[in-house]
C-alpha cells in the first residue's frame, strides 16, 4: 500500500513529511507509532471512527510508564497550517496543544485529559467554586485564541478537556 508524500516545511526546526492524501481505514488496537520527537506510542483504544466523507479517528495512545494521550487525525491539507497554529499556543496553560505528530499516519498527539465539561455537567460532586475555576479557564483559553487572531470554529461543552490531576482551585 504505497502512499505519495510531499516535503514541506512546517516551522524553522522541522522538515515533515506529510501524505499527500489520507491513509485509509485508521489504525488497529495495538499499532505502534513513533512521534516526530521519538516518543513511542501504541493504539489502546478507538475513542472515535468515521470514515464518511474522509476518514477521521480519535486514538488512545499509551507511551512509555504508561502516560496516556490522544492521537487524532488531521486533514492532509490542514496538517501543516494546523501546524503552524499551534506554535504561538504553546505557552497557554489553558489550551490542550500538539505535543507530538506523526505526520505518516496524519496524526496530532496531545495529552490525554480525564473529562470533558459536557460531563462536568452533570457531576454534583463539584464546588460552585471549582465550576467558576473551570469555566474561567476554558474562557482564558478562548481568549488565548482570539489573542492570536484564531477563531475556534467548533466550541461545544464536549470540546472543552478537562484534566483533575492540574485543576487547582
Amino acid at each position: 500500500m504505497g502512499m505519495s508524500t510531499s516535503i514541506v516545511r512546517t516551522n524553522a526546526k522541522y522538515m515533515v513529511e506529510i501524505p499527500t492524501k489520507e491513509p485509509e481505514g485508521g489504525l488497529k488496537l495495538g499499532t505502534k507509532l513513533v512521534g516526530q520527537a521519538g516518543t513511542q506510542y501504541q493504539i489502546d483504544q478507538i475513542l472515535q471512527h468515521r470514515t464518511e466523507p474522509v476518514l477521521s479517528c480519535v486514538y488512545l495512545a499509551i507511551a512509555e510508564h504508561e502516560k496516556k494521550y490522544v492521537a487524532k487525525n488531521i486533514f492532509h491539507t490542514e496538517f501543516e497550517y494546523q501546524l503552524n497554529l499551534q506554535t504561538p499556543l504553546a505557552g497557554c496553560p489553558n489550551l490542550r496543544v500538539v505535543m507530538d505528530t506523526v505526520p505518516d499516519h496524519l496524526l496530532f498527539v496531545y495529552n490525554y485529559c480525564k473529562d470533558e465539561l459536557l460531563n462536568l455537567a452533570g457531576n454534583e460532586n463539584l464546588s460552585p467554586a471549582e465550576r467558576k475555576r473551570i469555566l474561567r479557564d476554558a474562557l482564558a483559553g478562548l481568549a488565548a485564541l482570539h489573542d492570536q487572531g484564531i477563531l475556534h470554529g467548533d466550541i461545544k461543552p464536549n470540546n472543552i478537556f478537562v484534566d483533575y490531576d492540574v485543576l487547582e482551585v
